[in-house]
C-alpha cells in the first residue's frame, strides 16, 4: 500500500482481516497460524527513533508485569537475559529486512510493475465488498519488461520475490474462508 505520509512511498503489508480492527488470525489472545510474522512475535518491542534519529529498543511497558512471571529481561547481575538479547537480535534483522524491502519496493516502482489492485470478496451472504489501496505487481507489466530489467531482478534475487508476492496472493481465498467463518 501506499504510505500515508508519502505518495510516492510503498509498504508491505499483510491483510489480516477484511474488517477493520478484525485479525482472523487472533484466536484466543494466540496467532493461530503456522507462520507468525516477524512483527507479531517480537511483542512488546519495538525499534523507536529518537530526537537525534538514534535508534533505541522500546517496549510497551503495559504487557510487562512486576509478578515474577513470565521471561525476566535481566539476569540476576543486571545484564540483559538470553531472552531479551534474542529479541534485540530479532529486531536489528528486522530493521534491516525493512530496508531491503524498501529497496525492493522502489525498484518495482520505478519499472512501473505495482497496480493498485481492488480486492473484491462476498463472505458467502451476497454482499459484495472490496478493499482498495492494495497494489500487486502486475503480471502483465512484468511480462512486457525488457531483457535488462528482467535480467537485473533475477540478479538481485527480486524476479524469486516477485513470483513469490504473487503466489502470496492466492492466500485471500483462506482470508475469506476464515473471515466468513468468524461470522
Amino acid at each position: 500500500m501506499k504510505s500515508s505520509n508519502n505518495e510516492e512511498r510503498f509498504l508491505m503489508v499483510a491483510v489480516l482481516g477484511l474488517e477493520a480492527g478484525k485479525n482472523v488470525f487472533m484466536k484466543k489472545g494466540k496467532f493461530d497460524s503456522i507462520y507468525i510474522p516477524q512483527h507479531i512475535s517480537k511483542y512488546p518491542f519495538s525499534l523507536a527513533k529518537g530526537e537525534n534519529g538514534d535508534v533505541m529498543m522500546a517496549v510497551n511497558s503495559s504487557a510487562l508485569n512486576d509478578e515474577q512471571e513470565g521471561i525476566a529481561l535481566f539476569n540476576a547481575n543486571g545484564e540483559p537475559s538470553d531472552y531479551l538479547r534474542s529479541k534485540q537480535a530479532q529486531l536489528k534483522n528486522i530493521a534491516e529486512q525493512e530496508a531491503m524491502s524498501e529497496h525492493f519496493l522502489n525498484k518495482l516502482r520505478e519499472l512501473g510493475l505495482l497496480a493498485e489492485f481492488p480486492f473484491k470478496y462476498d463472505l458467502g451472504d451476497g454482499n459484495k465488498k472490496q478493499i482498495l489501496g492494495l497494489y500487486a505487481v502486475d503480471r502483465d507489466l512484468l511480462k512486457s519488461l525488457g531483457d535488462d530489467d528482467l535480467l537485473m531482478l533475477q540478479k538481485n534475487g527480486m524476479l524469486e520475490a516477485i513470483y513469490a508476492h504473487l503466489m502470496s496472493l492466492g492466500q485471500f481465498q483462506r482470508l475469506i474462508n476464515l473471515s466468513a467463518d468468524a461470522i
